[in-house]
């Protein structure tokens, strides 16, 4: 018992030093537009409800590739009667984990906001900005299979 209790004394103290720690990295909302008559921030209140979630598939990512970042562009389609999210889909990204990006998606599908009146659809842009914990910015320009930049994109230009 008592070697086993140095063994994890000697890991939480050894680990952070060598670089071993747990990753500790974070998914920011860097922009997200809203193209119909949905409220902006109903819907941003639910994104940041699943931020945790997607936080938690970074990490777990980050396992395997500890320099894993870059920002990724998805557009949602919700439902605003049902408020629901009836389709959602990657348009750009740096990450080139088509595993993370399928994930991520998944749990963006799970979205379920209340309160709207029309039988209508909002298409949501949202750019997410998954960042190591030590890196404060992310550097270098994002581009779509097709060569266009991430400014080209509809609403997922600069800015909040």
């Amino acid at each position: 018992m008592r070697r086993l209790l140095v063994a994890l004394w000697a890991i939480s103290v050894l680990a952070p030093a060598r670089g071993l720690a747990e990753p500790r990295g974070r998914v920011r909302v860097e922009k997200l537009t809203v193209r119909g008559s949905f409220p902006k921030e109903r819907i941003r209140a639910a994104v940041q409800g699943r931020l945790g979630a997607i936080e938690q598939l970074y990490r777990r990512h980050q396992r395997e590739r500890p320099a894993l970042r870059g920002r990724l562009v998805v557009e949602l389609v919700l439902r605003e009667h049902e408020g629901d999210i009836a389709s959602a889909r990657v348009e750009a990204s740096e990450l080139n984990q088509p595993e993370l990006e399928a994930s991520v998606l998944r749990v963006l599908r799970g979205i379920r906001v209340h309160g709207g009146r029309m039988p209508t659809l909002s298409v949501i842009t949202l750019v997410l900005r998954f960042v190591p914990r030590a890196e404060t910015r992310t550097p270098g320009r994002l581009a779509e299979p097709t060569g266009r930049s991430i400014e080209a994109l509809p609403g997922a230009g600069n800015g909040t």
